[in-house]
């Protein structure tokens, strides 16, 4: 245990991509991926209910026979949508959290 934020880019960078694999039936906030997104690494994940709120930013398959497709080309060179990656880490940014929060307490 112990590692760090540096440790894990260190690790996506060195990565063809990175393979989450996921299921839940309850409500879900796909924190992995929001700390890994920026890392430029692709990001792979089984279509489900933790990639309902992602769109072009992650890779998705539904099945062996998808996720070996998917693998082929992220071999070639494919990469997720990049702007939908930048407009997802914008939008989920410190920053930008904190102001809806503001603007949420100013409307009570």
């Amino acid at each position: 245990g112990g590692e760090t934020v540096e440790e894990l880019y260190d690790y996506l960078h060195a990565s063809d991509a990175l393979l989450l694999y996921k299921q839940s039936f309850n409500i879900v906030v796909p924190s992995t991926v929001y700390l890994c997104l920026s890392s430029g690494c692709p990001i792979i994940m089984l279509e489900g209910r933790y990639t309902e709120d992602l769109g072009e930013e992650v890779l998705k398959y539904k099945d062996l026979d998808e996720l070996k497709e998917v693998l082929a080309q992220v071999f070639e060179g494919r990469k997720a949508d990049q702007e939908a990656v930048e407009k997802f880490i914008a939008g989920k940014s410190a920053g930008k959290v904190a102001q809806r929060f503001i603007e949420l307490f100013e409307s009570l």
